[in-house]
């Protein structure tokens, strides 16, 4: 794989347009044959920040927030909330 400057990688993240999308940038950098769709892209990596993650807030505000210390706060539904118990009780 070609490694290309970061402008190119900050040009795939900008909001699609019906001229634009980042789907065919990552194709374009991965090689991706246009016989294959691609359904999801995960990102991975170390942030280049301090992030908290915090239980939702009682009134369920989803906002991220900084605090004085530049700390990114991102709240998240806990796993019982996110997760349907589909077992049959009998």
């Amino acid at each position: 794989m070609n490694r290309q400057p970061l402008k190119y990688f900050l040009s795939m993240i900008r909001k699609p347009t019906p001229e634009y999308s980042p789907l065919s940038n990552l194709r374009e950098l991965l090689g991706i044959p246009e016989q294959y769709e691609i359904l999801l892209a995960l990102a991975l990596g170390k942030p280049a920040e301090t992030v908290v993650i915090e239980p939702m807030p009682p009134d369920g505000n989803i906002n991220y927030r900084r605090d004085e210390q530049s700390v990114h706060h991102v709240p998240k539904r806990s796993l019982s909330e996110i997760i349907l118990n589909l077992e049959k009780k009998t």
